[in-house]
């Protein structure tokens, strides 16, 4: 690097290569160290998890702690046979590369990866076109590196990458934790104590052995996270600005746009779902973005080696005016369903910005835990709740929050969190119902003293089961709105500054907030179901106590969620109430 540090790279090229060849490369920036099978690492997981106990023994019993750099994405062996080659790179202080690493996104690590790739473009066997590949944190480092403006660099092609870190972290006020911890944890364990692959030349491994040793003074990211509660709060360790200097968000805005073509791939269930909606905004040049039925880890259903070479050959076929005159915007997304298939479409807005919505207004049932949704505005004032908080709440362990650093993915039937929070509850739908976009809650709070509170909307079928659609959360000192400071398609901002605090206590307010956008269906006979809760356990930061309560205010001041409605307009719902 320009600073004399050694980056490790291991390079995959085609089978049988032509030596007189010139070929296009493709690399991928990476974080994490390879060996995820270590025995410790292996046993925290069995003990958070319990139910992946079996496939965790499997895989120790399978394999050693070293695996080959393709086995974090096997598709990418069909892009080498294609003919391209294809680099891993271990970013500065991870893996067999030498140096500290500052933290995420930083300046530094775009820096390197210019380095690299204008070094790489130059090498005798590479055509001197390179693309950028990833998922996560690997996603979301190729916008710093795009940002650099390396000569040679043609495209991007990033999956569920994190865009505003601190709203990912501490998201509307509320601190994800567990989210924080594990990941810290993880990548601790993977810099420090788990074996590493060598370069090739290292036969004795001191080469990996030196390096490994500067990995120590890595930093503690979730010291960092925990002390920095707000947007502005600076680093408990360098008295930086955490989220300017370590923050996609910030970088693309106050950055020299790249304009370069930019593949993006989301999920709905992806904990950074909202964040491909804020890269394909923020974005000059074109833009392919792909949103699936997907959490962090998931891309079934789609073949990525067959995107991935079809998205770069694409580039290698256009001239560099080409790139540049092309501003095409296209989605394509995945409408999800509580029953019948999952439908693609390609959306008539690609950015699903905040437009046509539909209020179900709350409405009082005359008990504490429970409401109703109607279609039309209550014209007497009335009150929901007030519901006792109950710390022990939550959405269970295999959420989207854990499957961002790893862990598994599938909701269950939400019933039991409807009993420990407040159930408000639509009447049955005598059509189908179409969501795609962003759900946006007001609600008049009326002396509620739970400093946290979440929401989750959830489909509820004609058996009772009870199916997660999305969900909001929003700290009550964070309520303030702001200005957004990024392109967030009209949806409700709230900054986060340390001056942006209200007090919190006994709060009588109006709230407003974003949910997680979704597509998804409510089919005929289906009933649509808000759940408000206090906690969400094991998911966020515990703030809850049994003494805290929450309630809304119903009636002309239209506590309401507005649903981002795709199918015509007219009555959904039967005219009464079921017994």
């Amino acid at each position: 690097m320009r600073d004399r540090t050694k980056l490790a790279a291991r390079l995959y090229f085609p089978r049988a290569p032509d030596l007189s060849s010139k070929y296009p490369l493709i690399l991928c920036f990476y974080r994490y160290n390879l060996p995820t099978n270590n025995p410790d690492h292996l046993a925290r997981w069995i003990t958070r998890f319990p139910m992946l106990r079996t496939a965790a023994e499997t895989a120790l019993s399978r394999q050693s702690n070293l695996a080959d750099p393709l086995a974090m994405a096997p598709w990418l062996e069909r892009v080498v046979d294609d003919g391209f080659v294809v680099g891993i790179v271990d970013i500065r202080g991870t893996g067999a590369s030498f140096g500290i690493w500052p933290g995420p996104f930083s300046l530094q690590e775009a820096e390197d990866a210019y380095d690299v790739i204008e070094a790489l473009a130059h090498a005798p066997w590479c055509s001197g076109a390179v693309g950028l590949v990833g998922r996560s944190y690997m996603g979301a480092n190729q916008f710093g590196a795009a940002l650099q403006r390396p000569p040679s660099l043609i495209g991007l092609f990033s999956e569920m990458a994190p865009f505003d870190i601190y709203h990912l972290v501490h998201q509307n006020g509320v601190f994800r934790e567990d989210f924080a911890r594990s990941w810290s944890d993880d990548i601790a364990l993977r810099d420090n104590d788990a074996d590493a692959l060598p370069v090739d030349e290292d036969e004795g491994g001191w080469l990996l052995k030196a390096a490994r040793a500067q990995h120590r003074d890595n930093p503690d990211i979730f010291g960092r996270f925990r002390a920095a509660r707000f947007r502005d709060s600076r680093c408990v360790d360098t008295g930086v600005l955490l989220y300017e200097a370590f923050n996609p968000a910030h970088h693309m805005v106050h950055g020299t746009d790249h304009g370069l073509p930019t593949y993006i791939l989301s999920g709905w269930h992806d904990i950074n779902s909202a964040d491909a909606l804020f890269y394909q905004a923020t974005c000059r040049g074109p833009v392919k973005m792909v949103i699936g039925p997907w959490a962090h880890g998931g891309s079934f259903g789609i073949d990525l080696g067959e995107e991935c070479i079809a998205w770069y050959r694409g580039l290698l076929a256009q001239s560099p005016r080409d790139q540049q005159t092309a501003r095409t915007r296209v989605t394509h997304y995945c409408q999800m369903s509580g029953g019948g298939p999952a439908q693609w479409y390609e959306a008539a807005r690609p950015d699903f910005a905040v437009r046509r919505l539909a209020a179900l207004y709350l409405e009082s049932s005359g008990e504490a835990s429970s409401g109703r949704l109607v279609e039309t505005m209550p014209r007497s004032q009335s009150l929901v709740g007030p519901r006792g908080a109950d710390p022990d709440a939550t959405s269970g362990l295999s959420t989207r929050w854990s499957n961002g650093y790893g862990g598994p993915f599938g909701y269950d039937d939400l019933r039991a969190l409807a009993r420990a929070g407040m159930a408000l509850t639509s009447l049955e739908l005598q059509r189908p119902l179409e969501l795609v976009g962003t759900p946006i809650l007001e609600l008049e709070a009326a002396e509620t003293t739970a400093a946290v509170l979440f929401f989750f909307l959830a489909d509820i079928h004609p058996d009772g089961f009870t199916q997660y659609v999305t969900e909001g959360a929003l700290a009550l000192t964070h309520r303030r709105l702001n200005s957004p400071i990024y392109n967030t398609g009209g949806r409700p901002f709230h900054r986060g500054n340390a001056d942006d605090m209200l007090p919190a206590g006994c709060v009588t307010a109006r709230l407003c907030l974003a949910m997680m956008p979704v597509a998804w269906s409510f089919l005929t006979g289906h009933r649509i179901q808000l759940i408000v809760t206090a906690a969400d356990r094991g998911n966020a930061e515990l703030t809850a106590c049994r003494q805290q309560q929450f309630a809304f205010r119903c009636g002309p001041v239209g506590s309401r969620i507005n649903l981002p409605i795709d199918t015509a307009e007219g009555t959904y719902f039967a005219i009464k109430m079921p017994p």
